[in-house]
Parts: structure tokens; sequence; C-alpha cells
């Protein structure tokens, strides 16, 4: 960071309180700078914006930076768009994209108290690869973003494979003054006992914020292979949904390269927080072989692989799911029991 001084030199000695202002830190809404002693060469210069964050202008192919565009519409106010350059520095880039988002978002005004914010763009990083966002939170700002834009943008320019550079940003934040949050209250089964292959009615009733209860009629058909016995269903929103899946799909955790590392991103990226997502655990866990999962592999080859004493044979839970979208985040899980028999009605 800067005072807006020009620091190009020829001689990085000639002036040495100028290359001491590049090592100077500074936290957004701070009114002191601390600078710490040094000598750089002089290859740029830094300006200040009091109203957002710190930005650097250096000279042509000085430092590599990425173009970073920001949109906001905020209720009652036009949409607004801002433009920013972006050093590269793994430790530096995460953590100043996210103020960048939260300087943008609040320069004409703060979000409604109860609001619910919606953030889209696409995230270019080191040859092309891209990483696609779609957030909503609810009644959160920017700290419900923060989650879902820091960890891609961490991760790949820190990862071990093949550490990558940001190369561009594209960001659309809209603001809703309402708070778009529904909780599950209630669910219920139209029977308490089933045959494989029929498919079960689910009533669930989801509570919106300041809203009359809305009730919701859920048909989840049964796999045509369900063994008889006693059963759960669960009902819930994307967190329990995200832990589920990622404790079904072993191979997001075996990661081997930068571009799995990415895949694993954006699966979790891609639950849709306004969904409710209905799961039955199956009785027979799928089998993984060196973390890589082998869903279409019949029951009892599973469970022959499954009784193997080898460390690259690893058991894993396995659901069957369907999706229902929502105008709302949801929020909560619900558990309901019933039977599966195999006896004539």
């Amino acid at each position: 960071a800067g005072d807006g001084r020009g620091f190009v030199a020829d001689d990085a000695a000639d002036d040495v309180e100028a290359a001491a202002e590049l090592e100077t830190d500074r936290v957004a809404g701070d009114d002191e700078v601390g600078v710490a002693g040094g000598s750089l060469d002089i290859v740029g210069s830094v300006v200040r914006d009091e109203a957002s964050a710190v930005a650097g202008v250096p000279d042509p192919g000085a430092f590599a930076t990425a173009d970073v565009a920001i949109a906001v519409a905020q209720p009652g106010q036009p949409k607004r768009e801002y433009d920013y350059r972006l050093i590269d520095s793994p430790s530096f880039t995460p953590p100043v994209l996210a103020a960048l988002a939260n300087a943008s978002l609040t320069a004409v005004q703060a979000p409604p108290v109860l609001h619910t914010l919606r953030t889209t763009g696409t995230l270019t990083f080191t040859g092309g690869r891209t990483f696609t966002l779609d957030s909503v939170v609810a009644g959160e700002g920017i700290n419900g973003l923060v989650f879902d834009l820091l960890p891609p943008v961490a991760v790949m320019m820190l990862n071990p494979f093949d550490p990558l550079s940001l190369e561009s940003v594209d960001l659309t934040m809209t603001v809703e003054d309402e708070l778009r949050s529904a909780q599950l209250r209630s669910a219920r089964l139209d029977r308490t006992v089933a045959r494989p292959g029929e498919t079960i009615q689910i009533t669930a009733v989801l509570q919106p914020f300041d809203a009359p209860a809305a009730v919701r009629t859920l048909p989840f058909e049964l796999p045509s292979d369900l063994p008889e016995g006693e059963y759960q269903l669960l009902i819930g929103g994307a967190d329990s949904y995200t832990y589920r899946m990622l404790a079904s799909r072993p191979e997001l955790a075996a990661v081997d390269d930068v571009d799995e590392a990415l895949a694993a991103l954006q699966a979790v990226a891609d639950v849709d927080r306004q969904t409710v997502y209905v799961s039955l655990p199956l009785p027979t866990p799928g089998v993984a072989v060196g973390g890589r999962g082998l869903p279409g592999l019949p029951s009892s080859r599973a469970a022959v692989l499954g009784a193997t004493a080898s460390s690259q044979t690893t058991p894993y839970p396995r659901f069957a799911e369907a999706k229902f979208a929502a105008d709302h985040v949801v929020q909560g899980e619900l558990v309901v029991n019933f039977r599966v028999t195999t006896a004539a009605p």
C-alpha cells in the first residue's frame, strides 16, 4: 500500500522512503498506515482509495494482475459497475478480492438488514480454467459470500500440484430487500409401509421468514431393488446435503492434480441453497478403490470387495436422492421413518 506518490526510479537507493512505502501493509478501514523500512526496486506507483481499498498501478508488465469487474444492483439504486486490477500474490489476492467485493457492495449503501444477496459470475485461472459462482445467501451480506468466494481462489493459488494465477474475475451482485429464507418445520409420509419401486408422497411444511407457512408435496420413488427393512428419509437443505454428497463421492477428496481439485470445489459450489433435498440411505455401501468410487458395481461384488483387507479398498455410504426447487434458502433437516416390505398389500 502507499500514499499515492510516484515511486518510479532508476536507482532504488535514491529514494529509500518511497521504497519503504512499498512495504506498507494497510487494513481497509484503519486510519493509520504502518511503515516498515527497507529498500526495493522502484517499478511502479501505488494509490489509495479511502472508499474501497488499496490499489496498485504498476508500469506496464511490471506485475501480473487480474482484471476484476464487479457489478452491484442495490434496491432503489441504479446498477453500478466497478473495475479493479488485482496484483497476483497467493497470500494477498484472496483476502483483497473479498475486500473488493465488500467495498463494491457497500460503496453507496449497505444492504438492508433483511435482505437476500445473489452473486453470479466467473473466476478465470491460468490455462483458461474457470470456476462458476452462483451463490444465494439470506441475511448474511458479504460474510456469507466470502465462504463461497475465498476457497476456490485460495485453493487454486496455493494448491500443492500446480499453483495457478487468478487472471480475471467477473461478478454480479444483486440485493433483494427481502429475507428469502425458510425453515423446514415438519414432514410426514402418505404411508409408513411401502414396496420397492413404489412412489411415496412426502408432505413437508416450510416456514418462510415473516410469511405464512407453505406446504409442499414431494414425490419420492423407492429403488426397485430395495431390500425389506426399516428405513429413514432425510429431508433438508443444502448444508446437510453437502455433507452427504461429499461422503458418497470419495473421488472429491482423493484429488491428484489441480483440475481434480477445481472439479471438487465446483461440485460443492453447485449445490443449490434454494432446493429441498430428499435422501434415502441405502443398506449396501459403495466401494472405493484407491479413493475412486465404483458406483456401477453390483451389490454382491461390492460386498466382496468391501470385506477385502486392503488399505486401497474402503466403503462409502450410498443414497437414493431427489431434488425439489424452492423459492427460499432452505434451512434445517427432518427425518421420517418407514418400512419396506415385499409382501403383497
